[in-house]
């Protein structure tokens, strides 16, 4: 949507590391971990995005197409986070009102469906100053559905709802959109699994300037096709709740997010 993007949510906390002020959030578990408390807190370090100009063209810094991170929100739900992005260079500006937007599926496709998960494996960028030499390679790759993980497969890195494709994929495809029938339906946390979009449905930050994504639902600002189906039906429970019937897990502490 207009000033919004998406990546994996491990991969902005990759970025945390850089910054010393982000042990103490760490230490307390409550900038990961906590359901109910946010914070807002100017980085000592940047982030930058950079949108394709054309196969084979090199960019300079008046017509390369890039866009500042102004903020990142974490979803406490799922492996998603939502990027607040203004565009930075002339051409990121003139294009910005012309630019075209994904459909979003929120629940996952079926299982068997035919997927294409898109990435930048093995990507390299070189930094001198204000010129940035990109090394990168457009991936886009197909694979098929096979499971659904619902509530959550496990403790860990899967204590969210994801569905697992036929296929591992490298590192540079991490918080890639994966597209089904050219609709988003999901970002890839990796090795082969997707983080389902409809946790996002309890995103929400407006109390510190971020975005309230159901709202965006509701407006159409994000277009999600079957957010009627999902509106009013996602909500956190305890553990036991999201795990009931299942007597193979390990129960834990958390809420975790599931859709009625």
């Amino acid at each position: 949507a207009p000033g919004l993007g998406l990546t994996a949510k491990h991969v902005s906390a990759g970025f945390m590391r850089l910054d010393d002020q982000f042990d103490a959030y760490n230490r307390r578990g409550s900038l990961f971990t906590s359901q109910y408390y946010a914070t807002k807190a100017e980085t000592g370090y940047s982030a930058r995005i950079y949108q394709a100009t054309g196969m084979g063209l090199k960019a300079t810094v008046e017509s390369a197409l890039s866009w500042s991170v102004r903020g990142d929100w974490l979803s406490f739900d799922t492996d998603i986070s939502v990027l607040e992005v203004k565009p930075e260079t002339p051409t990121a500006i003139t294009v910005a009102p012309k630019l075209r937007y994904l459909d979003w599926y929120l629940r996952p496709p079926r299982v068997g469906a035919a997927v294409r998960v898109c990435g930048y494996p093995d990507a390299e960028i070189d930094v001198d100053g204000e010129d940035h030499d990109l090394g990168t390679t457009f991936g886009m790759e197909s694979a098929r559905v096979v499971e659904h993980l619902y509530p959550i497969a496990h403790h860990g890195m899967g204590e969210f709802p994801t569905f697992r494709l036929d296929h591992v994929f490298d590192h540079g495809f991490s918080g890639g959109p994966v597209l089904w029938n050219d609709r988003l339906v999901g970002i890839f946390t990796g090795p082969d699994l997707v983080s389902c979009l409809w946790p996002l449905a309890l995103l929400d930050h407006a109390g510190l300037g971020g975005p309230c994504l159901a709202d965006a639902f509701d407006t159409g600002l994000i277009r999600a096709l079957d957010w009627g189906e999902i509106k009013g039906h996602v909500k956190r429970v305890p553990c036991d709740e999201a795990l009931a019937g299942r007597d193979d897990h390990e129960r834990c502490t958390k809420n975790h997010v599931i859709l009625q």
